[in-house]
């Protein structure tokens, strides 16, 4: 990428706010399938179902990011190619890695447990053609695993502006466009959106949004407000119109959720300056730890943790204190499987400079 690193800099905040995210998924995701009545789960359920913003907020970074690697591969010929290959290849290996894994704790759980494949994998030869392409979502297909959903509208965001990348259209205005048109799209009920970037372009946009309002100067900077704005906008009309509920177990709905994701890229824009000042404070220099492996540990936490906590809902109901032990063991599970996923199956395919390719030094608190 020809780009020099001064004119589209690091965004330091985006590692704690992944870090953020993803504990908002992995507690939404062990929290939910304790409905045995302990005590410590009926406190926390009320809060930590609504850890499913943190893919909201996922898809606000990734806008982001997405928008910085376009406007560098913009700069040189074959951008499209080369802005495809590179987020192809960040995103497709570990997520087969993890497809392989899946496989092989399920194989084991079959001989132990006793369980069939069908049991745990309600999928014909489509639904596994379609997940091995991340196509999985606009075909109405099942997923492999539940947190897989996401990549597949991730995927999209990345053809959607791939193409954009071959048009004579600065992007920018080209997002805009589609910021407006997605909006209008979701006034219809009758109109498809789920499984697609529609349903959830608001997000991704108001990312993008924030990019372009700090970095590519003054005629984005209006692109920028207009992304915004179209996003506000639409959400606030699809609120009356068409509110969808984001998730089965939860009142909030996605034309809320996109508002936030609005409000979200405000904030950030306003926090640019004080990035690096921030990001030294202890708290957010552990949640950046956690950030820069996020991807894995998003991968791995419902193969490993989900599996640890229906562990102990087999073996102890998980009444009282055993919801909070095996709480507490789900997510030691899932760090350590983590952090070998990053090691062997993730690191190797990643795009940036060869010096931040180790995995992150867990950051030490300082005594006080």
């Amino acid at each position: 990428m020809s780009a020099s690193p001064s004119r589209y800099p690091r965004y330091h905040l985006l590692d704690p706010l992944r870090g953020v995210a993803i504990c908002c998924v992995m507690m939404t995701h062990f929290t939910v399938p304790g409905d045995a009545g302990s005590t410590f789960r009926d406190a926390v359920f009320p809060v930590s179902k609504h850890g499913y913003l943190g893919v909201a907020l996922f898809f606000l970074i990734s806008g982001y990011c997405i928008a910085g690697a376009a406007a560098r591969a913009a700069e040189s010929p074959g951008s499209a190619s080369r802005f495809l290959f590179h987020r192809f290849r960040r995103i497709f290996p570990p997520y087969w890695w993890s497809i392989l894994l899946a496989v092989a704790l399920a194989l084991g759980t079959i001989c132990v447990g006793g369980k069939t494949w069908v049991s745990i994998f309600p999928l014909d030869l489509r639904d596994w053609l379609l997940n091995a392409v991340l196509l999985q979502g606009p075909f109405g297909a099942g997923d492999i695993q539940l947190v897989y959903w996401s990549l597949t509208i991730e995927i999209q965001f990345y053809l959607v502006v791939g193409l954009i990348l071959l048009l004579p259209w600065r992007i920018e205005w080209m997002v805009a466009f589609l910021a407006v048109a997605s909006g209008l799209w979701r006034l219809f009920p009758s109109l498809p959106t789920s499984g697609t970037f529609i349903a959830h372009w608001g997000q991704f946009s108001a990312g993008m949004a924030c990019f372009y309002w700090l970095y590519n100067g003054h005629r984005s900077r209006r692109a920028a407000t207009l992304i915004l704005l179209a996003t506000a906008v639409s959400a606030a009309l699809a609120e009356f119109v068409n509110p969808l509920p984001y998730l089965w177990w939860d009142s909030l709905s996605r034309p809320l959720v996109d508002a936030l994701a609005v409000a979200g890229a405000v904030l950030l824009i306003a926090l640019h300056g004080a990035d690096e000042r921030l990001c030294r404070q202890p708290v957010l220099a552990w949640l950046g730890w956690l950030g820069m492996i996020s991807y894995s540990l998003y991968l791995t936490h419902n193969i490993v943790g989900v599996r640890v906590i229906n562990i102990g809902m087999r073996l102890t109901g998980l009444q009282g204190l055993w919801w909070l032990a095996f709480l507490i063991a789900a997510f030691a599970f899932s760090l350590a499987a983590g952090i070998l996923f990053f090691r062997f199956c993730e690191k190797p395919w990643m795009t940036f400079p060869a010096a931040q390719r180790k995995i992150p030094r867990i950051p030490s608190l300082p005594l006080q």
